[in-house]
């Protein structure tokens, strides 16, 4: 993108942002007004992707008083709103892969936080009203001009409008106000209530956002993996009881001495890193197909391809192992599969003489036949 955020490489920049805004305030980031914004995806082309079946979009319309939700697919027809209206459509830099540089500044964000880039277009008025995300979002306005006010901080608590299939909320305060053009950023916190109004037409705006696995979802898993591997036969131990005056009683300290115990056992497996990485990859895209078929791939494939809707992740192991992560999936692999995940990432592709070195050892080669399994890497 023509904003620059952060110089290239400046960590300093980076480690600067995360340590004030990063989940805990407002921040703008004007463009770079020596170079003009080109615009990577014209309107047309997003009316085009908001017709097809299964793309998922809506068109938000305003009355003056209300605004109005309708789900996709849509025809030309739909377009031609007198009504202040906005189009959104989801994971368009699924849908068009050459979107993926506009992730480039944030690339010291983990891969794996990423969720999906959002492009809307608005006329003049238009907008989806008052609302608050639970996710970390870029704003990127790519055309026209766009006012958006910023309110209070939000939670399950705040109240929203009744009656309506949009979260709005049902009061908004005021706490500052930010008129973006072309290549300005803003960035807006999990919580922070924001209201983004378009100032013309043809105003097009790429929300790129952050997601984070819910909690309920994390410890789901840990405690999944540790019921895994508890031995059915484990009992509570309550060696140290102190006699009791009152049958039937359950003092705080056999309260604590249960808790206790259960946090040895959470603690015990919360080390192995696997119930994470399980998680924060878990993704709707299915294993795709059997290793055989994936090993006869492999061995005639000149070029492989990182999904653009794959979660990947590893984590090195002590002390020679390394766990690789493909959509929700396990893989055990070494350390040497390091460097290949690493290009893999980086480039987003494999080229004929890295797939045939890592082809090479047998437990390198697993895990590029994992990667094709899980449908992380595509032809």
């Amino acid at each position: 993108m023509s904003t620059t955020m952060f110089e290239q490489g400046n960590s300093e920049q980076q480690s600067a942002f995360l340590q004030r805004y990063w989940q805990r305030e407002v921040c703008f980031f004007p463009a770079d007004k020596n170079t003009a914004f080109k615009l990577p995806l014209s309107a047309n082309e997003l009316a085009g992707l908001a017709m097809e079946e299964d793309v998922q979009s809506r068109i938000v319309t305003f009355d003056g008083d209300t605004w109005h939700l309708q789900h996709g697919p849509f025809c030309e027809q739909d377009f031609r709103q007198e009504k202040p209206w906005t189009l959104l459509v989801q994971k368009v830099d699924q849908l068009i892969p050459d979107l993926d540089y506009l992730w480039d500044q944030l690339d010291f964000i983990p891969r794996w936080r990423r969720d999906d880039i959002m492009v809307s277009y608005a006329s003049k008025g238009g907008g989806v009203g008052p609302h608050f995300d639970r996710y970390d979002v870029f704003l990127l306005q790519g055309a026209g001009k766009r006012t958006w006010h910023i309110g209070q901080r939000c939670d399950e608590t705040t109240a929203l409008k009744t009656g309506s299939d949009l979260c709005l909320l049902e009061n908004f305060e005021l706490t500052q106000s930010f008129s973006c053009t072309a290549g300005d950023v803003l960035y807006i916190p999990p919580g922070v209530a924001h209201w983004g109004t378009a100032d013309d037409d043809d105003c097009m705006t790429f929300s790129l956002g952050f997601r984070a696995p819910r909690q309920s979802d994390l410890l789901s898993r840990l405690c999944d993996q540790a019921l895994e591997n508890l031995p059915p036969t484990a009992l509570l131990s309550d060696h140290n009881r102190k006699r009791s005056d009152y049958r039937g009683e359950i003092t705080q300290a056999n309260v604590d001495n249960a808790l206790a115990q259960l946090m040895v056992i959470l603690k015990a497996q919360a080390c192995s890193l696997k119930w994470f990485g399980e998680v924060i990859t878990d993704t709707d895209v299915d294993w795709i197909m059997d290793e055989t078929e994936a090993e006869q791939l492999l061995a005639s494939s000149p070029h492989l391809y990182l999904n653009p809707e794959a979660q990947v992740a590893w984590q090195r192991q002590e002390p020679n192992g390394l766990l690789v992560f493909c959509n929700g999936h396990c893989v055990e692999s070494i350390p040497e599969a390091a460097m290949l995940l690493e290009t893999l990432l980086s480039s987003q592709e494999l080229s004929a003489q890295h797939i045939k070195r890592s082809a090479e050892t047998a437990k390198t080669k697993a895990v590029l036949v994992a990667l094709l399994c899980s449908g992380a890497v595509i032809e």
